[in-house]
Parts: C-alpha cells; sequence; structure tokens
C-alpha cells in the first residue's frame, strides 16, 4: 500500500517541482519593481546609486583597493607616484606600475566591476521612474542620469570602448551588449537631461545642480577635444555658476570646509563606519607613511617634487624641470637625519 501511495504522489510532486509559479514571488526581502514606484522608493533606490560612487558594491570580484573614487593608484602607473611598500605587498598594484598586468589582474577587474555596478543602481531608479505614469519624478530622473554619466564618463575614459547597457538592457537582464566604439554620446545625453532638469541649488550637499551637470559636460567636450563646446560651457560655470576659490588653499584640505564653494561636486563620506578611515574604503592606501603605521603606498616620486620648480618669472620649469632636483626626503628613514641633496 505504501508503495502504491509513492507511485501516486510522486508524479504529482514532479509536476509541482517543475511549475514555474515560484518566479511571480519575490524574493524574501526583495522589493518588486510595483513597490518602488513611490516617492519613498524612488528615494530608496537613488540613495543606493549615490552610496556606488565610492566604489563598494556587491559581489565585485577584484581589488577592493581599486575602487576608489579619487583613482589614486592611476599615479602610479605613471611618473607621479610610487606604489611604495614592499613589491610583494599588494603585488598586482606591483605588476600594474612595472606594465607587467594582464587583463585579469584585480586591480582591472575591481574597477571595471564596481563601475558597472553604480551604473545598474542608477539604471534601476531610472527603469523604476519610467513605470510610474501618476507622479512627476523629473528631478530625480535627472539626478539618476548624472550619476550613470559620471559611471559611463569613467568607464569610457579608463577602458576605452565599454558597452553602454540602458535601462531596458537593464530591465530585461540583457547585460551581453556589444562594445563597437566609444560611448561619448551617451554620456553627454545623459548629462544634456541633466543640465536641462537639475534645480540651480540643492539642499543636501552631494547632489548635482545643473552647474554640476554643465561643468561634466564641459569635461566630456575637453575629452573629445570639442574645445569650441567646452569652453562655451566652461565661461558659463565661472562667470555665473556659484563657485569660487577660497580665500585660504588649505581650506580644501580640512573637515571643516568640505563642500565649499570650490566644490564642484564631491562624494559624501561618513565621519566614522567602522570600515575604515572616514570610511573612505578604497582609498585606504592612498596615503604615505608619515605616522608610522603599516607600509607607506602612493609614495610621490622624485620627478612629480622637480615638476613643481619654476624660473626666475615664476612659470613652470616645462621642458628641463628634471634637470636639476628639489631637496626631498625620498628614500630616508623616519628616524634618519635629513641631509639636503646637493
Amino acid at each position: 500500500m505504501k508503495r502504491k501511495l509513492i507511485y501516486y504522489i510522486l508524479p504529482l510532486l514532479i509536476i509541482i517541482a517543475c511549475s514555474e509559479d515560484f518566479t511571480d514571488t519575490p524574493a524574501v526581502g526583495a522589493l518588486s519593481d510595483q513597490a518602488l514606484q513611490n516617492a519613498q522608493g524612488v528615494d530608496l533606490l537613488l540613495t543606493g546609486a549615490y552610496s556606488a560612487l565610492d566604489g563598494i558594491v556587491n559581489n565585485n570580484g577584484g581589488n577592493g583597493f581599486a575602487v576608489s573614487p579619487d583613482n589614486w593608484w592611476f599615479d602610479v602607473l605613471s611618473d607621479d607616484a610610487h606604489k611604495g611598500s614592499t613589491d610583494g605587498d599588494q603585488q598586482e598594484l606591483f605588476l600594474m606600475e612595472t606594465y607587467s598586468f594582464t587583463p585579469a589582474n584585480p586591480y582591472i577587474l575591481g574597477k571595471w566591476e564596481a563601475l558597472y555596478g553604480g551604473v545598474n543602481r542608477a539604471n534601476a531608479v531610472i527603469s523604476v521612474i519610467n513605470k510610474i505614469e501618476d507622479q512627476d519624478f523629473t528631478e530625480k530622473l535627472a539626478e539618476a542620469r548624472f550619476l550613470r554619466g559620471y559611471f559611463n564618463f569613467e568607464l569610457q575614459k579608463i577602458y576605452g570602448n565599454p558597452s553602454f547597457i540602458s535601462a531596458e538592457n537593464y530591465a530585461n537582464t540583457e547585460f551581453n551588449q556589444p562594445n563597437p566604439g566609444p560611448i561619448w554620446s551617451e554620456v553627454e545625453a545623459d548629462q544634456q537631461f541633466a543640465v536641462e532638469n537639475l534645480p540651480d541649488t540643492q539642499t543636501e550637499p552631494g547632489r548635482p545642480t545643473s552647474w554640476t551637470a554643465k561643468a561634466f559636460l564641459a569635461k566630456t567636450y575637453l575629452f573629445q577635444e570639442k574645445w569650441t563646446e567646452a569652453f562655451s560651457l566652461l565661461q558659463d560655470v565661472i562667470n555665473n555658476g556659484p563657485y569660487g576659490l577660497n580665500d585660504e588653499f588649505l581650506a580644501n584640505f580640512v573637515a571643516g570646509s568640505e563642500n565649499s564653494q570650490e566644490s564642484v561636486f564631491a562624494i559624501q563620506f561618513a565621519a566614522d563606519d567602522g570600515l575604515s578611515f572616514n570610511g573612505n574604503v578604497g582609498s585606504t592606501l592612498n596615503f604615505p607613511n608619515a605616522l608610522g603605521w603599516c607600509c607607506g603606498f602612493y609614495v610621490p616620486t622624485q620627478d612629480l617634487v622637480d615638476a613643481f620648480q619654476t624660473g626666475p618669472d615664476g612659470l613652470p620649469l616645462l621642458d628641463n624641470y628634471s634637470d636639476t632636483h628639489v631637496a626631498s626626503d625620498y628614500g630616508i628613514a623616519s628616524d634618519a637625519p635629513f641631509t639636503p641633496e646637493t
């Protein structure tokens, strides 16, 4: 009797197991698009898009220090900075510095995934807003498109010809897109939309304004050598925008002057969330070893120091600055006496 019962129940279990009804039920802890199609839902998604500016996104398989939004480690590929520490410490970055890297290097992968993570979060906002018919979220849409333009600008600048992932691609999980050429036109379109639909001022720091968008659009023009378009926009930003120089240059480097008149767009970090210095995980190695901690990454080169030399007229020595060296403490232990170089 038990065997017969199993014969009857087993086909029923197979039918239930093969049913696709479970796909209609949102996963526990996830919110459907319908639940997010309101002011609170849009703001939550937009906050998530802003949070991707620090490069920390889910399931990033690359190096955690590669995602820093200030791109500090790119200086290591130039003649401006040494990796610092020892060759075996963060060896992936040593391979970048010595141009011995492959496309699988975790620094390359980490930055790539962080930027596309930001694109996806911006697309999530755009996708939900596009489905809302009875409310006006134009300003929030402009913020999301500014962020998408920012992430795509970085992808284009760093990787050359990245794939453009549209909000429609995102909604349909169509991420395997071709990369036939530059995506400058898509970046321009997002930034132009932001110029036309963002307010001139924002009550909260960290949110872009129309002036922010104009500055970034001008930067996009500069990278394409569209000098006339860039000049016109930058003149407008300089002459009519809310920006200016601080009375003291040092003010740019103290907490009390954050989001000052010199700031066109600044990523906001928590004062201390327990993860790293000022919450900026990716930039943890972005300082010399001046306090006796650990390793001493991101060490300025002698060439960078020499480049600040000027002639008797006060102008930079563009062609022969490296003929002489500025005295520096490079290569000297912190407890060693300093002897100026002759």
